[in-house]
């Protein structure tokens, strides 16, 4: 949460046995991660828009968003749930503005050694190529710039 405006721009997704249970799924699937962080895209109303179109902005002007409050928020998270999880059962997804926080928070923690993260993005400025909804994940590797 963005403690500026109040605004929600990602969610901690986490593995939950009993909701798997529930619908007789008895183990976790081979790949599947135990958790995801998900981050959003733009969205062009109430008190989130100003801080959206800054990073849209920030990411125009100097092709980058680590300069943003967001950005450091979300290499905290993911930081934490790797700890957490080990940074091979975990995976960061983004649509639009979201991907490019993805693409950068993942790359900038595989330069600092984390480098086994699951990464997915759908439609994002900073990537050209996109990925299909049902496309398996890959993996970062601290070369990958």
């Amino acid at each position: 949460m963005d403690e500026r405006d109040g605004s929600i721009f990602g969610a901690i997704l986490e593995w939950d046995r009993s909701a798997a249970l529930a619908d007789f799924v008895l183990i976790r699937p081979s790949g599947v991660p135990k958790a995801v962080l998900a981050l959003r895209g733009t969205l062009l109303k109430g008190p989130t828009m100003r801080r959206d179109i800054e990073d849209d902005l920030r990411f125009l002007a100097w092709e980058s968003l680590k300069g943003s409050v967001r950005f450091k928020a979300a290499m905290e998270a993911l930081k934490s749930v790797a700890e957490r999880y080990g940074s091979s059962n975990v995976c960061i997804a983004g649509h639009s503005l979201g991907a490019g926080f993805a693409l950068q928070v993942g790359k900038a923690l595989a330069k600092e050694g984390i480098n086994e993260l699951q990464k997915y993005w759908r439609e994002s400025r900073i990537c050209l190529e996109e990925i299909e909804v049902n496309a398996p994940f890959e993996k970062w590797s601290s070369d990958q710039q």
